[in-house]
């Protein structure tokens, strides 16, 4: 296998990609599934910790990888272990934040693992795991708060120099986890569902631009920015049945199949370009 000394701590995407669609495919009620694409998340997280070692706290996306796969085993019934990951990628969290350079704190990914934090507090909270509802709301505030800054910033930059790649599908991916941070979390209050059902619009309307954007690049090929395509796709997909379960809305559950199953799709084909990348 070729080029490991290329791999860096971004590469923890692909840990986010396939947790999130695990926990897509248990809600979706396919526990086989949901349970091999968790143990390819786990063995996925591993190896790329034995890989980068220190270098792992480099990037947020070990932070939200770490996170997704707690949400994942605690859906699966393991509480402790969900909050042991929980309290494992609050560490994380700080250490990336204290480590990184500028502008890899003022990133997408900063929100994403943000709010992945957000999340799993509130679901081991409304489990019963933990009373974690007040740290939770904090993360989820903390995210909402720094995402029009980030996305803007970058949406701005990308604009002016007309420059994308996949990555840029964590616009949406970043909206997505923060509806379902609400979904989890404040639904049963009105500012909450307001505010859950907003981020999901949006999310949900950037997804034409980019969708359009892909189209008119054709830059359909492997590469390791492609997990962070996959991701979004999963986020979206959960957040879309969560948000559906919390405030009865049938046609957003609807929705979040749909977008399981493109996930999934997008998962097997990023996943047989990586296989062809490490055969070469």
């Amino acid at each position: 296998m070729r080029g490991l000394e290329g791999v860096d701590a971004g590469a923890f995407a692909v840990v986010m990609a396939t947790g999130i669609l695990g926990v897509g495919a248990r809600l979706e009620g396919i526990a086989p599934l949901a349970d091999v694409l968790l143990a390819c998340a786990c063995l996925a997280w591993l190896v790329l910790a034995a890989i980068l070692r220190s270098r792992s706290i480099r990037s947020f996306a070990v932070v939200a990888g770490t996170a997704v796969i707690g949400a994942d085993f605690l859906l699966a019934g393991q509480g402790k272990l969900a909050l042991a990951l929980w309290s494992l990628s609050v560490a994380l969290w700080l250490a990336v934040a204290f480590t990184v350079r500028r502008e890899a704190a003022g990133s997408l990914l900063s929100i994403v693992a943000t709010e992945s934090l957000a999340v799993l507090a509130a679901a081991l909270d409304r489990h019963h795991v933990a009373p974690l509802r007040d740290p939770a709301v904090a993360f989820w505030a903390l995210g909402l708060a720094l995402y029009p800054v980030v996305a803007g910033r970058i949406v701005h930059s990308s604009v002016r120099e007309r420059h994308f790649n996949p990555t840029h599908w964590i616009v949406m991916g970043a909206l997505a986890i923060t509806t379902l941070a609400a979904a989890e979390l404040l639904l049963d209050h009105a500012l909450g569902s307001s505010v859950g059902l907003a981020t999901w619009a949006l999310a949900s309307a950037a997804i034409p631009f980019l969708v359009v954007t892909e189209l008119h690049v054709q830059r359909w090929r492997y590469e390791a920015a492609r997990w962070s395509f996959v991701f979004p796709l999963g986020m979206y997909g959960v957040a879309s049945r969560v948000l559906g379960n919390a405030d009865g809305y049938s046609a957003l559950r609807g929705v979040g199949t749909v977008f399981f199953w493109a996930g999934l799709a997008a998962w097997v084909l990023t996943a047989a370009g990586l296989a062809r990348r490490a055969s070469s």
